[in-house]
């Protein structure tokens, strides 16, 4: 079988292998950083009955008051992740944060396509798999850092779609 030039099979496998090899050994961390007081010591994610009220109080999302803020998609997850890992097995919430993770990049690609028109997005291929770039895939909850901090990182990590590094 001959592969046109336009084809996403390449993309798709060598973004694949790439992502397995970045992340062979994510699945195999605890919980760390926010996630003791978002998840671990949060009463509301051990029980899906909670999910519609993360709706509607802000207050669910952490145990810590300086830490709550609305974000119930989130919270929603981390209730699933609970249930489906029988608990607080972090390989639960670690899968489930990756499959976000990929379908982002998915999206990431779609919307490349769509705007440029070009073949595949190859230059963003290495910035898929930097670990620089996918920072919040190392933890659950990356969702309680102070705003100031959050903009720092983003622009600490903007590289140009050329490869280069100025910018």
């Amino acid at each position: 079988m001959r592969l046109s030039a336009s084809s996403p099979i390449p993309y798709v496998l060598a973004v694949t292998a790439l992502l397995l090899l970045a992340y062979s050994n994510h699945f195999h961390n605890g919980f760390h950083f926010d996630d003791s007081h978002a998840i671990q010591d949060n009463l509301y994610v051990r029980e899906l009955k909670h999910i519609p009220r993360y709706f509607v109080d802000a207050t669910t999302f952490s145990v810590l008051p300086q830490n709550q803020s609305y974000r119930p998609v989130l919270q929603t997850t981390f209730a699933i992740d609970y249930r489906l890992g029988g608990g607080y097995d972090p390989l639960a919430f670690q899968i489930d944060t990756f499959i976000w993770y990929v379908l982002l990049l998915i999206a990431t690609a779609v919307l490349y396509l769509t705007i440029t028109r070009n073949a595949w997005p190859w230059s963003s291929l290495p910035r898929s798999c930097s670990p620089r770039c996918s920072r919040p895939i190392s933890r659950c909850s990356n969702a309680t850092r102070g705003s100031r901090d959050r903009s720092r990182h983003r622009s600490s990590s903007r590289l140009p779609l050329d490869g280069g590094l100025g910018g």
